[in-house]
């Protein structure tokens, strides 16, 4: 087994809150979206392994697909449980349709729509790990990447929806690139050649390009803020810039903070909530009376709420349900 990296963890901790914190809070804050799913990527790409392709797929299949699964059944079911007892039960038979569509990565599953990530993400596994097999050029891989992304920029402009989310894996695979290619990159290697002064200072211009970069974006195209999740991306380069300057700056801070135990055991368990905390946050803000447009203070108080309830879900899912939420494998290789 890999062994983990306590910092991104970390990272992957704090990352799950923003996340939890960008779906409560209305309008949407425009600047967590803007590196908040290619932090994501980028630690996929950081930590992933090339090896032969039935095995990542198999792999990927039990880590991302499955869970996608589960949680889209759970929370669809839950929908359509709330249907009936609302008096909505001309829904129900609608409802049977979206349950079908889990076999495309539909993402119209009952108000689960973030869990559109794990099927990108087995995606961009599947398709990266090809590119590295059969090509063996560096730079030639970083070729097909940059028109893949090309891709699925122009998917965005022409408004061409794929199944699987590949629309948006295509978008979002240059993050998950550039962290494959720092895959030996560690910081005490980069402590080792520049002063404090000097590595906080990049990490303030880090960030004042971000800043200026994703709001060029949004002025760009016209939008409120970037959604990998629907290919709203906006701009090629002030996509990718802002996401990539938010991610290494973001990461330099949970490098220097390194450890927590309650933050690292959200990253380790960020599956869990990224599976069931928007669906949590819907039923929590239509209980209060607000599907969107709540109080500030009662949208943070209710992403709290969230937190503690995936907490109790993390010990469900790993006593009751382990194979289901990507903790254990349901198919087993026979290694030769």
């Amino acid at each position: 087994m890999q062994k983990r990296i306590e910092y991104l963890d970390f990272a992957k901790g704090i990352g799950i809150i923003l996340v939890i914190l960008g779906h409560a809070i209305s309008p949407r804050p425009s600047f967590i979206y803007s590196f908040h799913m290619p932090l994501f990527l980028f630690i996929s790409g950081y930590v992933f392994r090339v090896k032969p392709m039935k095995e990542t797929i198999v792999s990927k299949f039990n880590r991302l697909y499955i869970p996608y699964a589960f949680f889209y059944v759970v929370t669809w079911l839950i929908a359509t449980i709330s249907h009936f007892y609302t008096g909505h039960r001309d829904k129900i038979g609608e409802d049977l349709i979206v349950l079908s569509k889990v076999l495309i990565g539909y993402e119209g599953n009952g108000g689960n729509v973030p869990i559109w990530f794990l099927v990108a993400l087995f995606m961009i596994c599947i398709i990266y790990n090809a590119i590295c097999l059969f090509v063996k050029n560096k730079y030639l891989q970083s070729a097909i990447v940059v028109a893949i992304t090309a891709a699925g920029n122009y998917m965005y402009w022409h408004a061409i929806d794929l199944p699987y989310q590949l629309d948006g894996a295509f978008s979002a695979i240059m993050f998950f690139h550039i962290g494959y290619l720092c895959r030996n990159i560690t910081p005490e290697q980069i402590r080792e050649k520049f002063s404090s002064a000097v590595i906080i200072g990049i990490m303030l211009l880090l960030l004042i390009v971000q800043i200026i970069t994703y709001r060029l974006n949004l002025d760009y195209a016209g939008i409120d803020y970037v959604n990998v999740f629907v290919n709203k991306v906006g701009n090629y380069f002030y996509y990718y810039i802002p996401g990539i300057c938010g991610t290494l700056w973001f990461l330099a801070v949970c490098y220097m903070f390194n450890y927590n135990k309650v933050i690292n055991f959200y990253g380790t368990n960020s599956m869990v909530i990224m599976g069931f905390h928007n669906f949590l946050i819907y039923f929590l803000l239509r209980a209060y009376g607000e599907k969107h447009g709540a109080p500030l203070h009662v949208e943070v108080i209710v992403s709290f709420i969230v937190l503690l309830i995936c907490t109790g879900l993390i010990f469900i899912c790993k006593k009751y349900v382990p194979r289901l939420t990507g903790y254990k494998p349901v198919i087993v290789l026979n290694k030769k």
